[in-house]
């Protein structure tokens, strides 16, 4: 394998696993487990050339710059899920104070984390939820506002914020 290339078709997530063999008949497994994916999601799997290890580089944006190279893990990263969807965030068609104001709500939830406080940053990840479900309770506008949070970016991260809280649980 010399890279394998993969581009995000929908919104959610995605796992990927890889199986090396070698020739005594063992075999290792490397996964990248839970990654968030939209459409403009473009991945890369390559083969580091120094530990032989599978390595997912990711450009969450689609703008041919990676913002990502992860390592394998064979289970859920919330810190790095959390990482990802600020670079989503980052990436919305909405004011900067919104996308700081999204961030810094990501960056305490991760911080809550960080600290081993699970049940605190579950609750701050479901006082953000409430935020975007407010928004997609409200009736469409006769004419959308460029620069607004449109309910289809909001439910994107409603969606990612779901995944989240499934797998903190």
């Amino acid at each position: 394998m010399s890279e394998i290339k993969l581009q995000g078709t929908d919104i959610g997530t995605f796992t990927y696993e890889s199986e090396k063999v070698l020739p005594d008949g063992t075999s290792t497994v490397s996964s990248f487990v839970d990654i968030p994916v939209t459409t403009q999601t473009q991945a890369e799997v390559t083969l580091n050339t120094t530990t032989q290890i599978p390595e997912l580089k990711l450009d969450v944006t689609g703008d041919g710059i990676m913002d990502f190279t992860l390592a394998p893990n064979a289970t859920f990263d919330p810190v790095t899920y959390l990482q990802i969807m600020k670079a989503t965030i980052n990436s919305l068609d909405i004011p900067q104070a919104k996308i700081k104001a999204f961030n810094n709500r990501v960056d305490n939830i991760i911080k809550s984390i960080q600290k081993g406080k699970i049940s605190k940053a579950e609750l701050k990840a479901e006082k953000f939820k409430k935020v975007l479900e407010k928004k997609l309770a409200k009736p469409d506008p006769k004419k959308p506002k460029p620069k607004k949070l449109s309910k289809t970016d909001a439910q994107l991260l409603l969606d990612m914020l779901n995944k989240l809280l499934d797998n903190i649980s």
